[in-house]
């Protein structure tokens, strides 16, 4: 998919998956076929929407799922980096709400060794090279602000949610690992997709964290806004976007928010996961930061 790069648009896509996503359970599909391998034990089979993000398919047991994207222009004045950007310092005046400290600008190291598949080189590069929860004083964010962004869009989420009658989601820590580790691999490579430039698709990533069986899941993308507000805004103005938000069978969600110093033209970028596990995820033994090391 291609993205206008350039100050005063905005970039959006969504996609949504619908059905089982377990290790005891397939289901039919209308596009690629991928064995999804949650447990060592087994594997069961969903869906690769081919061609575009607004391909139209079918997975797991049977439920119709589909995906969207939609690029328009905003109100946005200044999409820049405050300060330059290049050794930090702190976004001032209107440009972004909540205020954000610049980080520093990141680049892309590839820890992969030959031989490795493409779930192992993703764990390596894009998920252990996160700021460590256990260590970091804003978990896997790059720092309080965008850690703040993160929660304001959460926030923002369940505030519509609640509006249109439905329950406020829940945040589940691993679900904001993962969706991190998607938003700072798109900064740090340069692409704004579901699906990475090596192939690894959104369930590859889901995968590769041990989610327990998952009823349900779906996931947004955003990138360019100016406010963690608008970010909300924009989806709810979406079909496929408000559809995961305001989805009634999903529970769980966890959110990504990058600053990429490094893109003086779109510098946010965000990923929302959204999930409906059949048991409650915080008893469930998921994938966590080094396990890949210890194979």
């Amino acid at each position: 998919m291609q993205v206008m790069r350039k100050n005063n648009w905005l970039a959006l896509v969504a996609l949504l998956v619908i059905g089982a996503l377990s290790a005891s359970c397939g289901g039919a599909s209308t596009g690629t076929s991928l064995p999804l391998s949650l447990h060592p034990s087994g594997g069961t089979t969903t869906s690769h929407p081919s061609g575009s993000d607004s391909t139209q398919f079918t997975s797991g047991n049977g439920g119709n799922g589909g995906s969207s994207s939609n690029t328009n222009t905003g109100s946005d004045t200044d999409l820049h980096i405050p300060n330059g950007g290049s050794s930090g310092g702190t976004a001032t005046g209107s440009a972004y709400t909540p205020t954000i400290t610049v980080p520093p600008v990141e680049t892309f190291a590839n820890k992969a060794t030959a031989g490795e598949d493409d779930v192992q080189a993703w764990l390596k590069n894009c998920f252990e090279t996160l700021p460590h929860p256990a260590t970091s004083a804003s978990g896997v964010y790059q720092n309080a602000s965008l850690q703040a962004w993160a929660d304001a869009i959460f926030d923002g989420v369940n505030a519509t949610r609640r509006s249109n009658g439905l329950p406020a989601l829940q945040r589940e820590d691993h679900l904001d690992a993962l969706a991190q580790a998607h938003a700072r691999d798109m900064g740090l490579r340069d692409y704004f997709s579901h699906d990475c430039p090596d192939g690894v698709l959104m369930w590859d990533r889901w995968v590769a964290m041990k989610i327990p069986y998952c009823n349900w899941a779906g996931e947004n993308a955003a990138m360019g806004q100016e406010t963690a507000q608008e970010v909300v805004n924009e989806w709810m103005q979406s079909p496929g976007h408000r559809k995961n938000m305001l989805h009634d069978n999903t529970q769980w969600a966890g959110v990504g928010v990058y600053f990429d110093a490094g893109d003086r033209d779109m510098p946010i970028k965000v990923i929302m996961e959204y999930a409906n596990f059949r048991d409650d995820p915080g008893t469930h033994d998921w994938y966590e930061f080094g396990d890949v090391y210890r194979q």
